[in-house]
């Protein structure tokens, strides 16, 4: 779990641009078709939180050095990949929610406008927006306008917080990994007992135990029972469930058995040169696709009236096009960010 080869690293880059996908064509379905059962933006999410439980734990791993963990070096390398993309995000959000104010009537509008404001703004900077707010229980700390999807970004950047000062404080790799597994059961268990499956902040769960299987160099995946089992249940639920929110417990266990067992299968894989630039390409942009794609559809949709389905694949490829212009101009310049902040801050 701890070494990624090259075919590993293939796997990992499409199962990252696939999810990103994901979440577009669910939100897509949410819009332009009614009665959504398999809410398929939460199974693309879920295996986010997998992976990044998986590299980021890699990626903390990376900095430990005579046995002490360098917070500093990690927190800059998570700080910039994080915020490269999402300063620039919100302020372009900010452009395209003035656009639509300005450009599309209130009656077409899909724009909440309780949540254009300096406030708003504020907490999607600093990264709380989309979570619950600890001081009035049950409500949720809205972010900027039309960036609904901002609870995930935040709900990792504060696991990534989080993992740095575990890391920072317990020395011992397998004390910690055995930590976070039994933390996630904890997690999944309570989501059980009060029938919670369909609350998304209880993801966290996938991201403990990924990242506790990945500390305790976990053998078991070889075996290919740790891929079928879990693959037949899902097959299953999908067929004899009426809702599907992908946040389930026993969905999200079966999902991480999936993905480990699936990196283990595919290490002698030979993939060709054309196919993996293109799966690389498709993971390159996955985090801009995922940061401003709903701003997108939410202005488009009004703006473009022809036939529904077509419509639909136009807006598709509108958000995929200018995701990865948004790459290019920002996302990929967080090696400069890091490079200048280790400058700075890292001795």
């Amino acid at each position: 779990m701890q070494k990624i080869n090259n075919s590993q690293s293939t796997f990992i880059n499409l199962i990252r641009g696939v999810s990103a996908q994901l979440v577009l064509i669910g939100h897509l379905y949410g819009f332009y078709f009614s009665g959504q059962s398999i809410f398929i933006q939460n199974f693309g999410v879920v295996i986010f939180f997998i992976l990044s439980g998986h590299l980021v734990t890699l990626s903390a791993l990376r900095v430990i050095q005579n046995d002490v963990f360098n917070f500093k070096k990690f927190f800059i390398d998570r700080f910039s990949r994080i915020y490269a993309g999402l300063i620039p995000a919100i302020f372009l959000c900010v452009i395209i929610d003035v656009c639509n104010v300005i450009f599309i009537s209130p009656n077409e509008s899909l724009l909440g406008l309780e949540n254009l404001n300096l406030k708003a703004f504020f907490v999607s900077i600093v990264n709380i927006g989309g979570l619950p707010n600890p001081i009035r229980i049950g409500e949720i700390i809205e972010p900027f306008g039309s960036m609904r999807p901002l609870w995930s970004v935040a709900l990792e950047w504060w696991i990534y917080i989080f993992i740095g000062f575990i890391f920072l404080i317990f020395k011992n790799k397998k004390f910690v990994g055995i930590s976070l597994i039994t933390a996630g059961i904890i997690v999944s268990l309570l989501q059980s007992i009060f029938d919670l499956d369909h609350i998304r902040y209880f993801i966290v769960n996938a991201w403990f135990i990924a990242s506790g299987i990945v500390l305790l160099k976990a053998k078991i995946f070889k075996n290919k029972l740790f891929l079928f089992v879990p693959l037949t249940y899902l097959i299953f639920i999908i067929f004899n469930k009426n809702i599907i929110y992908f946040y389930e417990p026993s969905v999200v266990i079966s999902l991480i058995l999936i993905y480990f067992s699936s990196f283990e299968s595919v290490k002698n894989f030979l993939i060709g040169d054309k196919i993996k630039i293109l799966i690389n390409t498709l993971s390159s942009y996955s985090y801009s696709l995922y940061l401003i794609h709903y701003s997108i559809i939410v202005l488009a949709k009004p703006l473009i009236k022809i036939d529904g389905m077509i419509e639909c694949l136009l807006i598709f490829f509108l958000c995929n096009l200018f995701a990865y212009i948004f790459y290019i101009c920002f996302e990929s310049r967080y090696i400069y960010l890091r490079n200048y902040l280790s400058t700075k801050f890292v001795k």
